[in-house]
C-alpha cells in the first residue's frame, strides 16, 4: 500500500505540474484587447480622418491625392487596413483623389460589439460612407474580401459606380487549383478548437504565414506587417468579430 501511495502521490504531483506549466504558458502567449485610442495612436495616419455611420460604426478613412481628379474608393482584405492601399496612394495620388476605407472589424474603424460581418453589411456600410462624405460617383477598387464587397455595392448602387477595379477578388468560385488554395490562418478558424486558442493567444505567428501565402514575395512580410496587422486585430471586440 505504501508503494501504491508513492505512485499515487508522483502521478499527482506530475498532473499538478503540468497544469501549472500549462497555465504559465497561456499566460505568456495569451493577448489583451488594445484600446482604439492606443491603436490610433500607433497607426493612424498623416492623412487619417472619421466620420460616424449608422449602427454605432465610427469609420476611419484616409483622403489624399488630387482633389480635382476622379475618387477611387480603396477597399481591403480580410483582416487587412488601408495600409494595404500604400503603395497605390503613392503611385496615383498626383492625378487621383484616393479615398481608402478601413471597413468594421478592420483597421482603426470602431464598430460596435453587437455589429454583424456579411457582405450586405459590409455594402451598407460602404453605401453610407459614400453618402456622408458626399463622394458622388466613384471608381472602387477591391483586394480579395473588398474586390467582393466593391462589387456588392456596384450591385447596389451601379449609378454611383464609374469603374471597378478587383484585385484577386474573393466572391465567386475559383476553378484554377493554384488559386483555391486557402489561407493557412483562415484553415485554422474553420475548427472549433482553432477559433478557441486564436480568440485570446499571440497569433503572430499564423498571421505571418498567412501573409507569407497572399504577398508571394516573403521580403514583403516585414516584423512591422506581422506586428500592424496583430495589433490591430487586438482592437476592442475585434477577435470575436473576425473569427
Amino acid at each position: 500500500m505504501t508503494a501504491l501511495r508513492v505512485l499515487v502521490s508522483m502521478f499527482l504531483a506530475l498532473v499538478g505540474i503540468a497544469v501549472l506549466v500549462a497555465a504559465l504558458f497561456w499566460l505568456a502567449v495569451r493577448r489583451d484587447d488594445i484600446p482604439y485610442a492606443e491603436l490610433e495612436t500607433r497607426y493612424a495616419a498623416a492623412d487619417s480622418a472619421y466620420v460616424d455611420l449608422p449602427g454605432g460604426v465610427r469609420a476611419h478613412y484616409r483622403e489624399s491625392g488630387n482633389a480635382k481628379g476622379p475618387t477611387v474608393l480603396l477597399l481591403h482584405g480580410f483582416t487587412a487596413s488601408t495600409a494595404t492601399w500604400d503603395p497605390w496612394i503613392r503611385e496615383l495620388s498626383g492625378e487621383y483623389r484616393l479615398v481608402a476605407l478601413d471597413l468594421p472589424g478592420h483597421g482603426l474603424t470602431r464598430t460596435p460589439a453587437e455589429w454583424r460581418p456579411t457582405m450586405d453589411a459590409y455594402a451598407e456600410t460602404v453605401e453610407a460612407f459614400v453618402e456622408a462624405r458626399g463622394l458622388g460617383t466613384v471608381i472602387v477598387a477591391g483586394q480579395s474580401m473588398g474586390g467582393h464587397v466593391a462589387w456588392e455595392y456596384a450591385l447596389r448602387r451601379p449609378e454611383r459606380v464609374r469603374a471597378l477595379v478587383l484585385v484577386a477578388s474573393a466572391g465567386w468560385p475559383e476553378t484554377r487549383p493554384e488559386l483555391t488554395r486557402e489561407n493557412p490562418s483562415v484553415a485554422i478558424l474553420r475548427t472549433e478548437w482553432g477559433r478557441k486558442i486564436m480568440r485570446d493567444v499571440d497569433n503572430s505567428g499564423v498571421l505571418r504565414q498567412g501573409l507569407k501565402a497572399a504577398y508571394q514575395d516573403d521580403a514583403l512580410v516585414t516584423d512591422a506587417l506581422v506586428t500592424r496587422y496583430a495589433e490591430l486585430m487586438r482592437a476592442p471586440g475585434r477577435r470575436d468579430m473576425i473569427i
